[in-house]
């Protein structure tokens, strides 16, 4: 499997998740301020993703049958590239102001919730300005994404996992969950490079982010870096915490065992991507595609695969989506059905492209794995829905549950109205870079 086709899929799931989701969070009347915007923010940010991936996925077509040299292709590729990048802004908004709200509402006044959206606003409208007129520049401020939810989460996450340990609160427990679970969905992709980091290796410190319109070494590329240390910190700390609670308690959570599989594929990973060459006689390097394929399992898997399955069960499991009505049901469990099919169809075909079958067992395995996903998603789903409970029960008599604040429901509708402008316009800036030839223009 190529990473087009990877990006292709993780376009679908983002696209089904941030559609349905956003659906049915409209239709829950039981959420407060904090919860009904987390839910918003989630289904907003997958579907930038949906567009930033489908985008990137024509994108990779073009490259791989690029005849002569990108800077005299007629295609749109610019076109693509651009509205691809600024996409992604929403992600980057999406995540801070939702780090700021959920699980625990960071802000706790109105006044404080004004000038916080105000501020990320300002921001969505100054980075396509900054790419518009630069390309891609280090005053885009790259990786901020993971700076509040790093510092936030994980503040989060220790308060409470300190707290279930220390009171024997399964709920606070619970809350230390919910605070890996969004780093998993923003991070888990950038653990996997931990052990690069230290070992000071190329595949760590030359992340090529902006292809050539970024040079290695360049502040551009030291920003993006500087973060992804941030987060590579952050996720050496949750591994280390875990395994404190596991020696002091004798169990570990769920979520802990995943964060140390991460760190764990992390050393494999080392060894895959950093030791032997093409020329050189180790056997796992004999030549690069070992390396891509490697990338392809673990990187980018969680990349397109992995983050719309964590978001929807974190948007059933603590009912930020509406499933008090038999249609809400239906629709909440068709978007699990579609995501767990089409996430279990992707990675047969990936199995497939490491052990070649033929087409007729290719087929039969397809049908004897997807009826096995339906059936584990069958009991899976029921029992996240009679075990869901919301943050607000989690966090009560803890002192950290969500202010009243009230925001009406005219205020989220202008929000979605607002979001779809906001991508038409960026979907015209877009066109205007390909017909101006920006990228070229900034070499």
């Amino acid at each position: 499997m190529s990473e087009q086709n990877l990006l292709s899929i993780g376009a679908i799931l983002a696209a089904f998740l941030g559609t349905i989701s956003l659906y049915l969070v409209s239709k829950n009347s039981q959420l407060r301020w904090n919860e009904k915007i987390a839910g918003f923010l989630i289904s907003w940010i997958f579907i930038g993703k949906a567009i930033s991936n489908s985008n990137f996925s024509i994108l990779r077509s073009i490259f791989d049958n690029l005849q002569g040299p990108l800077l005299e292709s007629e295609s749109m590729w610019q076109f693509w590239w651009a509205y691809g990048h600024m996409s992604d802004y929403v992600f980057t908004a999406g995540q801070t102001l939702l780090c700021l709200v959920f699980p625990v509402a960071v802000l706790r006044t109105k006044r404080q919730l004004k000038f916080a959206i105000s501020a990320i606003l300002l921001l969505m409208m100054y980075w396509p300005i900054v790419y518009s007129s630069l390309g891609p520049h280090w005053l885009e401020f790259a990786g901020l994404v993971y700076l509040f939810p790093c510092l936030i989460w994980t503040s989060t996450y220790v308060r409470f996992r300190l707290f279930s340990i220390n009171e024997d609160d399964s709920d606070a427990g619970k809350v230390a969950d919910i605070c890996v679970l969004l780093l998993l969905i923003l991070n888990g992709h950038i653990w996997f490079y931990w052990v690069g980091m230290f070992a000071q290796q190329d595949y760590f410190y030359f992340v090529d982010i902006a292809g050539s319109w970024s040079e290695a070494g360049s502040i551009h590329e030291y920003i993006w870096q500087m973060f992804y240390t941030l987060v590579i910190s952050t996720g050496l700390f949750i591994a280390g915490m875990e395994i404190y609670v596991l020696q002091r308690t004798g169990s570990i959570s769920t979520v802990g065992i995943i964060v140390c599989i991460y760190m764990t594929i992390g050393i494999v990973g080392f060894f895959v991507l950093s030791i032997g060459d093409a020329g050189e006689a180790f056997a796992l390097q004999a030549s690069t595609n070992f390396k891509d394929m490697w990338q392809i399992f673990t990187n980018q898997t969680h990349f397109t695969i992995a983050r719309p399955l964590i978001a929807s069960y974190i948007l059933i499991s603590l009912g930020l989506a509406d499933l008090s009505s038999e249609r809400s049901m239906r629709i909440a469990k068709g978007m699990a059905v579609i995501l767990i099919v089409v996430a279990t169809a992707a990675l047969l075909e990936m199995v497939q492209f490491v052990i070649p079958v033929s087409q007729v067992l290719s087929a039969g395995l397809l049908g004897i794995v997807v009826a096995v996903g339906i059936g584990w998603e069958e009991r899976a789903f029921v029992k996240i829905v009679d075990s869901r409970v919301s943050i607000d029960e989690l966090l009560e008599g803890t002192g950290w549950g969500a202010p009243e604040i009230e925001i009406g429901d005219r205020a989220f509708k202008s929000a979605n109205i607002t979001m779809i402008v906001y991508f038409l316009i960026l979907m015209l800036l877009s066109y205007i870079i390909h017909i101006s030839d920006n990228f070229i223009n900034t070499l």
